[in-house]
């Protein structure tokens, strides 16, 4: 048993760093950077953006950005800085992590207490016509994002029962 955990854990890197890199190389693919609305207004001084450019690499090409960035968070954890929300983006994700947990808990505890008693049912009954209907639903249900299930249900609580603020989340 640990040693197909280590397997697991050894093969999650590799995946996790192809998914850095194809999330970055795709969010890349969007024209312009952040200093391009600032190099349109004529009032803001062209050599100070210049420079702040070449400070942050951007004048290197997009593969050098990209170990220049995983070098930072994997030796010094620096997930790099929000020029829109003028933070860190560690602290950014850590403000938002309880309000996904919020809505991720209550979801993964429902889908759980409907999975579990479906599964007994169609262990003990296969092939019969209700095992048959249940793993249809339970392949439409897979299709599903768990996220989009949880506003789903936060939705239906204050609809139906007149609640007013789901988790002090207000609309």
């Amino acid at each position: 048993m640990l040693g197909f955990i280590i397997r697991r854990l050894i093969n999650l890197i590799p995946t996790l760093f192809f998914i850095s890199l194809l999330s970055y190389f795709v969010i890349d693919l969007a024209p312009g950077d952040f200093f391009t609305q600032f190099r349109l207004n004529p009032r803001v001084d062209q050599e100070l953006l210049n420079r702040q450019a070449e400070a942050l690499g951007l004048d290197k090409p997009v593969w050098q950005r990209y170990f220049i960035w995983l070098g930072g968070i994997l030796t010094r954890g620096d997930f790099g800085f929000s020029f829109e929300h003028q933070r860190p983006v560690w602290d950014l994700f850590l403000e938002r992590l309880p309000n996904t947990l919020l809505i991720t808990f209550p979801v993964f505890i429902f889908s759980w207490l409907i999975a579990i008693p479906i599964g007994v049912y169609s262990a003990t009954h296969q092939y019969s016509l209700g095992d048959n209907v249940f793993t249809f639903l339970t392949f439409l249900s897979l299709s599903i994002p768990n996220f989009f299930l949880g506003l789903v249900l936060m939705y239906f609580l204050v609809e139906l029962f007149n609640v007013s603020s789901v988790g002090g989340l207000f609309s």
